[in-house]
């Protein structure tokens, strides 16, 4: 599978729970959503294809799909993008997989990780309702040259 292009199928187009996005938009003021879809999108601007967009100045926020291999992808495009100076800041939800490269990777790199106490009960996206029961932890990633809260990298 190309990395330029990720089709979202309903099992990959979960949303992120609103009181979630609130509370990280409240820190890191979000400029675009780069992994939506118009009828998923927190963020008033939204990339269809955050490989090809161009994230010059924006502060994004992104729930990459969980596929096996893509997130790795996302996470790289985000780390990319912030050390190249095209964007101050990038916030991802993704899975608590320590174990995995891109994890490690992140952990290596200094990315602040933020566990939260419980499962995230993320939105269906044909019922619009929160699912409880969430096989996996999740992690927040924030990927900074110099930390929102103060703490330079």
């Amino acid at each position: 599978m190309s990395h330029d292009h990720f089709s979202l199928s309903q099992k990959d187009n979960w949303e992120t729970p609103q009181e979630l996005f609130d509370l990280l938009n409240s820190i890191y003021n979000f400029t675009v959503d780069a992994c939506a879809v118009a009828d998923n999108t927190k963020c008033a601007r939204f990339f269809e294809n955050a490989f090809h967009a161009n994230w010059s100045g924006e502060r994004v926020f992104m729930n990459p799909p969980y596929g096996k291999g893509v997130t790795s992808k996302f996470v790289e495009k985000a780390y990319k993008e912030v050390y190249e100076g095209n964007c101050p800041v990038c916030v991802l939800i993704i899975p608590n997989a320590t174990e995995t490269i891109h994890f490690q990777k992140l952990v290596d790199r200094g990315a602040r990780i933020i566990f939260p106490k419980s499962r995230v009960s993320f939105i269906d996206p044909e019922t619009k309702k929160p699912v409880h029961g969430n096989t996996k932890g999740t992690a927040i990633v924030v990927i900074s040259k110099s930390d929102e809260l103060g703490f330079n990298r």
